[in-house]
């Protein structure tokens, strides 16, 4: 029975070896006729500039160097990491105390993405990933995690080929005139509030995509309170320590 267990694990390996060859054919054909087009449309104009050709020139290397990565992703990816258990990493975000009510977020984080599952019914565009991916929390102090949510992004980035979690920041000082209050102008007075701050605490979360449906990192947040205050010093004189006579 295990025997056989085992020779179907492996022939599941290998299936899932070639739909992902398959896969990554797939989106190598795509790209090159893409390339192709491309050269072809310079081609066809009637002068076919030096500008012209130093761009197909670098269309071609990138071409290129990510048909490259795909075959050696293809080659040295698990092809059944989707459906095992994986280590993720974790990201720790650090808000530090600046004021009341205030706190900024020391250093963004990147987080890495591997080889995700594709879906849908051409496999070129699964392969785009969601501009943004999303955060959920969990914390000891529910009303901490709306604000923290109102603050945190993950967004893609292009040059990293990954995303960041960042702070948006939008907890600033801003006018409150009459007109902002009441929806009408003519107020003298002019006051400034500043946004809801963020609850000290400790909070737990992930980072995931739910197209291609993956978990990218899971995310610990601290938000630090105030600094403690130092100890209270009296202003009174201290008492002279009582003399002791020595006894024989």
């Amino acid at each position: 029975m295990n025997a056989e267990r085992g020779e179907s694990l492996a022939w599941d390996r290998v299936g899932r070896f070639l739909q992902q060859s398959a896969t990554t054919a797939s989106d190598i054909g795509d790209r090159n006729v893409r390339l192709w087009s491309l050269v072809s449309g310079h081609l066809k104009t009637d002068h076919y500039t030096a500008d012209d050709m130093a761009d197909d020139v670098a269309q071609s290397v990138a071409t290129a160097m990510n048909n490259m990565r795909d075959v050696w992703s293809t080659l040295t990816t698990d092809p059944a990491q989707n459906t095992l258990a994986q280590p993720i990493p974790t990201a720790f975000l650090l808000f530090d105390s600046t004021g009341p009510s205030r706190h900024r977020l020391l250093e963004p984080v990147r987080i890495e993405v591997g080889s995700l599952p594709t879906s849908g019914a051409m496999p070129h565009q699964a392969r785009v990933l969601p501009p943004r991916a999303r955060v959920a929390l969990s914390g000891a102090s529910q009303d901490g995690i709306e604000p923290l949510l109102k603050r945190i992004v993950a967004y893609w980035d292009d040059n990293s080929a990954g995303y960041i979690v960042a702070d948006i920041n939008p907890n600033v000082e801003r006018p409150v005139t009459a007109e902002t209050e009441t929806g009408s102008s003519g107020g003298e007075g002019e006051s400034w509030f500043i946004d809801e701050g963020l609850v000290p605490g400790l909070y737990d979360g992930i980072v995931y995509l739910t197209d291609p449906p993956a978990l990218l990192a899971s995310v610990r947040i601290l938000v630090e309170g105030p600094p403690p205050e130092g100890p209270i010093v009296s202003e009174a004189p201290a008492e002279p320590i009582p003399e002791t006579k020595a006894t024989v």
